[in-house]
């Protein structure tokens, strides 16, 4: 798994997250890069994750606790398929 990161992955959540639009999202698609809690933080946390999965770049960039990755594959281009239906909170996208 360590190869496939800092290269265009997609990452599927155990739970929902809010990300900068303000809808919850299940998955993640983007560039990643695993990083320490101390590196990110500045400290590490005791009852915390003690490593995070920085996805994308810049403003865009999204952070996910290691502990709520799912499932992490190789996807060179964003995923997309008419045929399937994107749920974001509930709701039709």
């Amino acid at each position: 798994m360590k190869n496939l990161f800092d290269q265009n992955v997609l990452i599927t959540t155990d739970g929902w997250f809010y990300a900068q639009d303000g809808q919850q999202y299940k998955g993640v698609w983007g560039r990643a890069k695993v990083c320490k809690a101390v590196d990110l933080l500045g400290f590490n946390p005791r009852r915390s994750e003690n490593w995070f999965v920085l996805v994308g770049a810049g403003d865009e960039q999204l952070l996910i606790g290691g502990c709520q990755i799912g499932y992490v594959q190789a996807c060179p281009k964003p995923p997309h398929r008419p045929d399937v239906l994107i749920l974001k909170s509930g709701t039709r996208a």
